[in-house]
């Protein structure tokens, strides 16, 4: 059996204000046409890594550790910043949210802006493991609606089809706007959640062919500061 691919991502942690909202959300798009569009298919998140193949045996078995203790040892730093005086408290920008946008007519978004513990994070990711070819992400939105069938920007479909795609996103958007009001609230200013975990998953036998979601398995999830 070939060695698992990993994913990594960011995630709202389970406490927070913007998880509960957005778990409201994606139960009640089940009742909806657009149930089952790609965003839903899985916890609501940004990919701080995409998927990335783990060497092959023996090497392989070595590897998650040598992640986790990675991630691990940047985690417990992050720890001691916050046991210091409150005036050497970290000053760096949080990660924020700054509101809805829809790149293209099939496609809803939250834009988010990192913050630089997360960007050093990356960094320090590919740097430790070069050979791994680890495809870092911009971590700027969480998706609430889109299709990887079909994309205007990239390929040419059929007018009917876009116009029920078009439609579902309008009809996703308002209900963002219900179940997410923590977001609809404050627009036009940035909004900071209580909480964010970085979590690490793995998948054996993606098959995008299948149609069906990948069997994400949590290896482990790091709760984060909330300065971070």
């Amino acid at each position: 059996m070939p060695p698992p691919e990993l994913i990594i991502y960011l995630e709202p942690s389970h406490h927070s204000t913007l998880h509960t909202q957005l778990s409201n959300y994606f139960t009640a798009t089940t009742h909806t046409p657009f149930a089952g569009n790609e965003a839903t298919r899985y916890p609501p998140h940004t990919t701080m890594v995409g998927f990335f193949n783990t060497p092959a045996p023996p090497t392989h078995t070595t590897t998650i550790p040598a992640i986790i203790e990675h991630i691990d040892t940047w985690r417990i730093h992050l720890q001691t910043l916050t046991s210091t005086t409150p005036d050497q408290q970290p000053t760096s920008p949080k990660t924020v949210i700054n509101g809805y946008y829809r790149p293209n007519p099939t496609l809803l978004l939250i834009s988010i802006t990192p913050s630089s513990y997360l960007l050093n994070l990356l960094q320090t990711l590919s740097q430790t493991f070069p050979d791994l070819g680890l495809r870092q992400k911009q971590i700027n939105h969480l998706s609430l609606c889109y299709w990887d069938d079909v994309q205007p920007a990239v390929t040419r479909i059929p007018d009917t089809l876009l116009a029920e795609r078009v439609e579902s996103t309008n009809q996703a958007t308002r209900l963002a706007q219900e179940k997410i009001p923590m977001i609809d609230i404050l627009a036009g200013t940035t909004i900071e959640n209580e909480g964010w975990d970085v979590v690490m998953y793995s998948i054996g036998g993606r098959n995008k062919a299948s149609g069906l979601p990948y069997p994400l398995k949590e290896i482990k999830r790091w709760t984060l500061p909330s300065f971070v």
